[in-house]
C-alpha cells in the first residue's frame, strides 16, 4: 500500500506491507512525529524516539524538497533535536 501524507513542511510517500490496523497506527505516529519536528516539541519527540517500545516512526522520511527531520532541525538551529535524531538512528542500527 502506498500513502501520501502532508504535514506542514513535510509531504511524504510511504509504502507499507502491514495490516490495515498497523498501517493506521504507524501513519498516525508518523504524522505526530513530523508535527513535533516542525514545532520543536522535544517532549513528544523523546516519547516517540526514546520510548521503551519501537513506535514505527521513520526518522529518515523526507519532504518534497528532499529534507529529512534532521535537515529541518539543522536549518532551524534546533541542536537538541539534532542530537536526539542522531542518537535515535545510531541506537536502532
Amino acid at each position: 500500500m502506498e500513502t501520501a501524507t502532508t504535514n506542514g513542511d513535510f509531504e511524504t510517500t510511504t509504502t507499507t506491507t502491514t495490516t490495515p490496523e498497523t498501517t493506521t497506527t504507524t501513519r498516525h505516529q508518523q504524522r505526530v512525529f513530523l508535527e513535533a519536528v516542525r514545532t520543536g516539541d522535544m517532549t513528544q519527540l523523546r516519547q516517540l524516539l526514546v520510548g521503551l517500545r519501537p513506535c514505527g516512526v521513520n526518522v529518515n522520511e523526507f519532504n518534497v524538497d528532499g529534507q529529512t527531520a534532521l535537515h529541518h532541525s539543522c536549518l532551524t538551529g534546533n541542536l537538541d533535536l539534532v542530537k536526539l535524531l542522531v542518537r535515535s538512528v545510531v541506537y536502532r542500527v
